[in-house]
């Protein structure tokens, strides 16, 4: 599965397959701090996907990869009133 990974990757760029390779390395080591060091390339990895893959990303609407317009203040303060009014609900 890792060999396939890194083929469908390294066809898109080779740098994506570089990052995913040098994931695995770091996280076969014996490097104590091994899985943050991977975690932290894979989230590279993850960071730049959407360059060379169309893939959804927080800015687009994911069923018409189309930019969303950021929300309003108002709807955010609205959304954060909702939130603390359940977080509220839920201690009493």
């Amino acid at each position: 599965m890792q060999r396939m990974i890194f083929g469908s990757l390294n066809d898109k760029h080779e740098r994506l397959g570089v990052m995913y390779a040098g994931a695995l390395h770091v996280l076969q080591s014996d490097n104590p701090d091994r899985l943050v060091l991977a975690a932290h390339a894979i989230g590279e990895l993850i960071e730049k996907l959407p360059g060379h893959i169309n893939v959804p990303t927080a800015a687009t609407d994911d069923a018409l990869m189309q930019p969303r317009k950021p929300k309003t203040l108002t709807v955010q303060v609205r959304e954060l009133l909702d939130q603390w009014t359940k977080v509220a609900e839920m201690r009493l």
